[in-house]
């Protein structure tokens, strides 16, 4: 079984690469799918608690194709991103729907 597809396996190496996520770890049900190849997994969450998010509005954003990662914003094209609290949620399009996610405090 593939645990996730390439296009999500190489999203996720280029999104580690950034110097502003660095503080982030890949976690959730995708981390679980790599790591024990149980099931297939579109989503990727990283997680992070050691992040300043007063300032995240100044921050640059980082573009990979046509995703883009922004602070409370959704991108609609082939990934969609959402920046929240500690929580960076990125979800394919392929048939899943955006679930709601609250604020971790």
């Amino acid at each position: 079984m593939k645990s996730v597809s390439p296009q999500i396996y190489s999203l996720i190496s280029k999104i580690q690469t950034f110097q502003s996520v660095a503080s982030f770890s890949l976690a959730g049900g995708t981390s679980l799918a790599l790591r024990y190849n149980h099931r297939v997994s579109e989503a990727i969450d990283f997680f992070s608690d050691n992040m300043d998010y007063t300032n995240l509005q100044n921050k640059p954003s980082h573009s990979i194709d046509r995703l883009r990662l922004l602070p409370d914003s959704i991108n609609r094209f082939t990934t969609k991103a959402i920046l929240c609290r500690k929580v960076i949620k990125l979800i394919s399009d392929k048939g899943q729907s955006l679930p709601h996610i609250k604020t971790i405090n």
